[in-house]
């Protein structure tokens, strides 16, 4: 993917990418945000009740996600905290990917 690159713009890249973890990271969240409504209420009457919003979470070893009840005052923050962390992850994955093409080059980390 950067084989096309000199060596300095993969250094200068990386240190952008690393400066672009520093802001984004105590506002992370991992996990999906579920929209839920009570499923006795009427459909044509679900309108005018507010829907219910909880964060799931799977944990490795463990059976089944785990559901955080989320207050609607908190959806758009929770929202934004899940497309933090898919930044987080895909900001990772890039540096990961120069960092094994700076060791393809046998260059220094």
């Amino acid at each position: 993917m950067y084989k096309h690159y000199s060596t300095s713009y993969l250094y200068r890249k990386r240190k952008n990418l690393s400066e672009q973890i520093l802001s984004i990271a105590p506002s992370i969240i991992r996990g999906s945000l579920i929209e839920t409504y009570n499923s006795t209420t009427p459909r044509p009457r679900r309108q005018g009740k507010g829907a219910k919003y909880y964060l799931s979470v799977s944990q490795k070893g463990r059976r089944g996600a785990k559901l955080e009840y989320v207050p609607q005052y908190y959806k758009e923050d929770v929202e934004h905290y899940l497309t933090n962390y898919h930044r987080l992850r895909d900001i990772l994955e890039t540096i990961c990917s120069i960092n094994r093409e700076i060791l393809r080059r046998r260059d220094r980390l």
